[in-house]
């Protein structure tokens, strides 16, 4: 049996090292195009979060209370939910782009896309990262009765950066259309430095 004082040999405490990015790694495209989809898609679900807050008109406190440990899926459904409820009630103004049955469906269509892209940069196995330009991504889903099923892409840092584009832009878009439709200036003046 492991003594408790033996135990933190084999596992350290964290601790900061002092020494710089630089010294320690190699920069490359491939891994900060990953860098930056995770980033992104973390700003998405932050916009997520208030526009939910904001529907249910929550204090910050109430608001960390009930959504920080919903995960992405459940405060998507959340926010679906509440939109299509309060769509009934002719609460959210499209102008003249677009039906807002038809821009909601749409714009949820759009989140799941980039969560499904998100997922299976951040839930994939690279097994020759730091060779070439291109690399395979492998993930492995368990499909019921037919197993484990394996898929393998070849992807480049250009590709990744497509999906990062493709999550700004969405991001982009429901960001500035809840910003200048739904939230009123005070909510604005409160999130602006979140």
């Amino acid at each position: 049996m492991i003594k408790k004082d033996e135990a933190k040999l084999c596992f350290p405490e964290f601790t900061r090292t002092g020494y710089s990015f630089e010294s320690r790694a190699r920069s490359d495209d491939f891994t900060s195009a990953i860098g930056r989809i995770s980033i992104h898609f973390s700003q998405l679900e932050k916009t997520i979060r208030q526009a939910i807050e904001f529907l249910l008109k929550l204090n910050p406190a109430f608001s960390d209370m009930i959504l920080s440990d919903l995960t992405f899926r459940k405060k998507l459904e959340l926010l679906e939910i509440l939109v299509y409820h309060n769509l009934k009630q002719d609460y959210f103004d499209t102008g003249d782009k677009i039906d807002p049955e038809r821009y909601f469906n749409e714009m949820f269509k759009a989140i799941r896309k980039c969560a499904e892209l998100r997922n299976k940069i951040m839930h994939s196995s690279w097994p020759d990262m730091y060779v070439g330009d291109e690399k395979k991504r492998i993930s492995k889903k368990l499909k019921g009765r037919k197993g484990v099923k394996y898929e393998v892409e070849t992807m480049n840092s250009a590709y990744l950066l497509d999906i990062d584009d493709y999550i700004v832009t969405i991001w982009s878009e429901i960001k500035e259309y809840f910003e200048c439709n739904v939230f009123d200036s005070q909510y604005l003046d409160r999130i602006l430095y979140e």
